[in-house]
């Protein structure tokens, strides 16, 4: 099986207050975007299986075993990921759809990363909500779907937005999602991604809430065009006072010509909407994470 897990922006991006799990309650319009990781995966029933999934360039599989004992052979290319594999998202959703469903045999993984990390694009979490998804499609759907998006929350927040994959206006802790009618459709998108990362816990670290609502719903309902001074990332703030080479990408897509641009999540990843008649040169940012393609 060959998955293809989407990153997503965020439309707008409001910090409200501290909840007292240590998280934040925030609203933010997630929409799904067309830059994509590359997931295959095969079942095995021998702890002897290493068959090549891929053409990859793969210089190490890791070997390990779910919970409960099943091997799992795991392999990464593309942009490097830090940590310890054991700890890779893919590895946490195979032991939680064990631990509740049951794993009918080992798996042999390999995961492409074509969306970079540290970039507020949401590429792990879309790598382990298309998983899980599968997986319970592989099972014969186990659980109702709704049970499955709870269960998903407890991978990351972002997650139960990449089983819909579909424009949802999120609250809570990103959690709680409702439709929400936003259309991109032919308008370009680029993403530049400077070498810097911005870590999430730091983001939320030096962000001040502020706790009123933000009526991004209704802003979005506006023309595109309007967006640029109404909805916002409310992380932008900080971050840019941090690392003011992410503010200068913004400014520079601005002076090309976007219509409306901002930072997606906590950074350090900017995107820019274009019409689809503008000419876009890319160059200024060659040393940068770029990306560009129609929506």
């Amino acid at each position: 099986m060959v998955l293809f897990p989407n990153a997503k922006i965020n439309l707008g991006l409001k910090i409200l207050r501290k909840r007292h799990d240590g998280f934040h309650d925030i609203e933010t319009v997630f929409y799904p975007v067309p830059l994509c990781d590359s997931l295959e995966y095969v079942y095995i029933d021998s702890s002897d299986s290493q068959d090549d999934l891929t053409n990859f360039d793969v210089s190490e599989v890791t070997k390990l075993v779910t919970a409960a004992g099943k091997p799992v052979y795991f392999s990464i290319s593309g942009f490097p990921v830090a940590g310890n594999p054991s700890n890779n998202l893919l590895l946490k959703t195979l032991n939680l759809f064990e631990a509740n469903f049951g794993l009918k045999s080992g798996v042999r993984i390999h995961l492409h990363k074509a969306i970079p990390m540290g970039a507020g694009l949401g590429g792990g979490s879309a790598d382990a909500a298309f998983f899980l998804k599968q997986l319970w499609l592989d099972h014969n759907e186990p659980c109702a779907f709704e049970e499955l998006v709870q269960l998903s929350a407890d991978i990351g927040s972002d997650c139960p937005f990449f089983l819909y994959n579909k424009p949802m206006f999120g609250s809570g802790k990103g959690e709680v999602l409702a439709d929400v009618k936003v259309n991109l459709k032919n308008l370009q998108i680029v993403i530049i991604k400077p070498e810097i990362s911005v870590p999430t816990k730091v983001a939320y670290e030096t962000v001040v809430p502020v706790d009123e609502p933000s009526k991004l719903q209704e802003l979005l309902q506006n023309p595109v065009t309007s967006w640029q001074k109404q909805v916002i990332n409310e992380f932008e703030n900080s971050v840019f006072k941090n690392y003011p080479a992410i503010a200068e990408i913004k400014q520079k897509l601005l002076e090309m010509g976007a219509t409306y641009t901002a930072m997606s999540g906590s950074g350090s990843a900017v995107f820019a909407l274009f019409d689809a008649n503008t000419e876009i040169d890319l160059s200024p940012f060659n040393d940068c994470f770029r990306f560009h393609k129609e929506l």
